[in-house]
């Protein structure tokens, strides 16, 4: 029976589809938001329109029941106003089933709009879009009644399933330097025609999404930053402080990189300086088409960077008198092996080469000619590959993992499957080599007690990470291991850790400290430690919905505050006493809960 709604308004020039059909089981008396849905696909996208497949939806079917142009409501599930063209909507892959860069997987609105307009609008939906213009507030995710996420999934516009009226929500201002991130993009999208003199400008909208969360995820830390249960304020300060990131553009950023390097790094938590350069300009980040990042990044490491670490720079060509030198980092690229078997070939003196120093860093320039020798002589080694299967039994792994450690630029494909299937895949010897080079950096020849020792996969069971997590961490760090006496083949299997290790430095390195371990450092409760982390006074790294506490988290921590218990005053032993006394002398505790942490810049009195 073909499907024909009674009450059919033409939607809204700016409204969203999810919106939209809200307001026609509305009007239709329709039992369910997911009531027309199933008309014209089988997916479920009452909860959230934007994860639609749009190769599963029958458009042409839509079309006639809303009586819409199909371009029509293709344009309401892309981030524009109005596309540039429908290709740029099934190439962007703006729809996704996981959480999207684009769109927010909950449904934003402005109380005020919603109030006055009664219909919901598309850009607040868009990911880096969080405040609303019109009413100079943050847009509103969360239900207040509830507490629950909205959804559109729900009973018509303004209600929550749980009752609560959205309009009825009282909104406070914003400083009105808050919506310069909404404004770049809903001018990029085509909804409002802005003048700024943001370098951010020259670049496309999805130009600037990647750059955005390259800089969240990799200079501030938040890996998870399209998570569904961050908060829309969280977000919004990220958004914020990225902008700014590009004002006078390059020398906050630039900034940014000198306290890098002050810091030896550890107030990013990447794994080297290097690293951020890898991603910006790798394999692994292709896809990103900006320059401007990429430019002002080359120029800084050849022209600023003081600590001499240039030699990270992969295409830089050293030219000597009669010969044409490379790096280290270039030379292990082109020969798909580590730094440090580079340099033993150097030794060994099967590369030509030379060492300079510079204070306390020596820095390695390897002879192009030697190099390209090297590689005439080890045809058969350069080009030994292996197939998935195979390299899924040396690691024990499943080709999920295989896909992971391919995504985090650790394997190579080295072919191109016709088929595009698991066991097609092919993957150099050097990569899956260099995996077993870093279980081997401290192998252990002295006898061992077999009941201290636990099997790799045990180890990762007890550290309960993934199997690229432990790669990373011993890219960083060196566990002992026992490789089992007679095995020569490669295979994760023979390898052994040391049980105290695992569960002491290595869980602390990979998971962090637990709550119970931060409280008997500072000697309080765990409580206490749950609230310095919910104030933001104690920083983490987010692991999906994890807060990890670091070494380097808390070494920050302990140069800011300092626990009244921890505060020694001569004659005072009570932390009453203690915080009274301060009290008395202006001094505040910063801590919201327990009002037992000061800062220790406040604490310069003569006591």
């Amino acid at each position: 029976m073909k499907m024909r709604l009674l009450i059919l308004p033409p939607p809204f020039e700016e409204e969203s589809l999810g919106g939209y059909n809200l307001r026609l089981i509305t009007l239709n008396r329709y039992p369910s938001s997911g009531y027309i849905y199933e008309f014209f696909t089988k997916q479920r996208l009452a909860n959230n329109p934007y994860k639609a497949d749009i190769t599963k939806i029958d458009l042409e079917q839509l079309s006639l029941l809303l009586e819409l142009q199909q371009e029509s409501i293709l344009s309401m599930l892309s981030p524009y106003k109005a596309p540039p063209s429908l290709n740029l909507i099934f190439d962007n892959h703006y729809q996704t089933y996981t959480n999207s860069k684009y769109f927010s997987i909950n449904n934003r609105i402005c109380p005020h709009c919603l109030k006055e307009f009664r219909y919901i609008k598309k850009y607040w939906d868009i990911f880096f879009v969080t405040t609303c213009l019109e009413h100079n507030c943050l847009l509103v995710e969360e239900c207040p009644g509830c507490g629950k996420k909205i959804k559109y999934n729900r009973p018509c516009i303004f209600t929550c399933k749980c009752g609560f009226d959205y309009r009825d929500i009282k909104m406070s201002e914003l400083d009105i330097s808050s919506h310069m991130v909404t404004e770049l993009v809903l001018s990029k999208c085509g909804y409002k025609n802005v003048e700024t003199s943001s370098v951010l400008t020259k670049i496309t909208y999805e130009e600037l999404v990647e750059t955005f969360l390259l800089i969240i995820r990799q200079i501030y830390k938040q890996r998870y930053i399209t998570s569904p249960i961050l908060e829309l304020k969280l977000l919004h300060e990220y958004l914020i402080k990225t902008y700014n990131f590009f004002e006078k553009w390059p020398s906050n950023f630039y900034k940014i990189l000198d306290e890098y390097e002050n810091y030896s790094g550890s107030i990013f938590g990447i794994r080297s300086f290097g690293e951020l350069y890898q991603i910006s300009f790798g394999k692994r980040t292709s896809h990103l088409k900006i320059e401007l990042f990429r430019e002002a990044f080359k120029n800084y490491i050849e022209t600023k960077w003081s600590n001499g670490f240039a030699s990270l720079l992969n295409n830089v060509n050293i030219k000597g008198k009669d010969h044409v030198f490379v790096n280290l980092s270039r030379t292990a690229n082109i020969l798909n092996k580590s730094e440090e078997s580079i340099k033993e070939l150097l030794k060994n003196g099967k590369l030509e080469g030379r060492v300079k120093k510079k204070g306390k860093t020596n820095y390695y320039l390897i002879n192009v000619e030697s190099i390209n020798e090297f590689k005439i002589k080890n045809t058969k080694l350069y080009k030994s590959t292996f197939f998935q299967s195979e390299v899924q039994k040396m690691l024990n792994v499943n080709h999920t993992v295989i896909k992971k450690l391919r995504e985090e630029g650790m394997l190579s494909i080295a072919n191109s499957p016709k088929f595009g299937s698991n066991e097609g895949y092919r993957y150099y010897f050097q990569e899956v080599r260099y995996i077993f080079d870093l279980l081997e950096k401290n192998l252990v020849e002295y006898q061992i007690d077999y009941n201290e020792w636990i099997s790799f996969g045990k180890a990762r069971e007890e550290l309960n990470c993934s199997f690229t997590n432990f790669i990373k961490y011993l890219e960083k760090q060196t566990l002992l291991v026992y490789k089992i006496k007679g095995s020569n083949f490669l295979n994760t299997n023979d390898y052994l850790f040391n049980r105290k290790e695992i569960n002491n430095e290595a869980r602390i390195g990979i998971n962090g400290y637990t709550r119970e371990e931060l409280g008997k450092m500072f000697d309080v409760s765990r409580e206490v430690v749950k609230d310095w982390l919910e104030c933001g006074l104690l920083n983490f790294d987010l692991n999906k919905s994890k807060k990890i506490v670091r070494k380097h988290h808390v070494d920050e921590f302990r140069k800011k505050y300092i626990p009244v218990k921890s505060i020694d005053l001569n004659n005072i032993k009570s932390v009453k006493g203690k915080i009274k006394y301060f009290e008395s002398k202006g001094i505040y505790p910063v801590e919201s809960k327990t009002g037992q942490l000061f800062r220790i810049s406040e604490l310069n009195i003569n006591i």
